[in-house]
């Protein structure tokens, strides 16, 4: 016996070598079956088109309700035609998107109705984008602070303003001040500056990346240096920093123990 035979061992060990080779093909081909029989709703299923038993299963939920890829098509097919219509059309699409975000169960056909409002009007989606804000899905509200990102407006900033400062996420608040980098206006840069007094480390870099697409300065990751040319270019009314509203939030207790105190007195 030689050497390599010496190391056969199991039930392959009586298989000769072109056996051998033929068994583990078989396996390899059963566990690419399984795997993919799986797809239309496991870890693959973005291959599920490559498995006939995925295929034979979309089709199958087609005769009780419409599978994803199909509603996933025709909502993004109702959106390119609006965009060819007159704004009336575009409003009516708005809104049927705007009804998917807000009653709809699946996360995925919520995240890609916010998603389209991006390509509409901001006119006639700003409200739509509103109410993916209020999401309970973060990924939706992310894409919501994407959205106003892409229609650059004034309404658009403040909402992100609004988000970056009130949302409980702190991916949802980091999307909003990635977003306002899209705006290359004195007052995106002056609102960022309550990002860069924020202790969370990420969202002040957040905002550097911001600030530097915004005003084409190089100060790189120094918040020190940021924070200082944010202050030069002045407060923006009815924005406060995070340190006035930290000051208001310790504040408040003793102004109603003041009140109390004056009921008794």
């Amino acid at each position: 016996m030689n050497s390599n035979s010496s190391y056969r061992v199991g039930w392959l060990s009586s298989c000769g070598d072109r056996s051998q080779w033929q068994v583990l093909a078989l396996l390899a081909i059963g566990l690419c079956s399984f795997a993919l029989s799986g797809c239309a709703k496991g870890a693959l299923w973005r291959l599920g088109y490559l498995s006939p038993q995925a295929r034979q299963q979309w089709a199958d939920e087609e005769k009780i309700a419409k599978s994803w890829p199909t509603v996933r098509a025709e909502m993004s097919a109702l959106v390119d035609q609006a965009k060819l219509s007159s704004p009336a059309d575009q409003q009516r699409v708005a809104t049927r998107l705007s009804e998917m975000v807000q009653k709809d169960e699946r996360v995925l056909v919520r995240l890609h109705a916010t998603q389209l409002l991006g390509e509409l009007s901001p006119d006639v989606a700003m409200s739509a984008v509103a109410a993916a804000t209020q999401d309970r899905e973060s990924d939706v509200r992310v894409a919501a602070c994407r959205v106003y990102g892409k229609m650059k407006t004034e309404d658009a900033l403040t909402q992100l303003n609004s988000i970056m400062q009130r949302d409980e996420q702190p991916d949802v608040q980091i999307a909003a001040v990635r977003a306002m980098g899209q705006f290359k206006t004195q007052r995106a840069a002056q609102l960022l500056r309550y990002a860069l007094e924020s202790e969370q480390p990420a969202m002040q870099l957040a905002a550097a990346d911001s600030l530097k697409l915004i005003t084409g300065q190089k100060f790189g990751n120094d918040i020190p240096k940021w924070q200082e040319h944010v202050a030069s270019l002045g407060p923006v009314e009815g924005a406060p920093s995070i340190n006035q509203v930290n000051r208001a939030n310790h504040q408040q207790p003793d102004e109603i123990r003041s009140f109390v105190e004056s009921i008794k007195r």
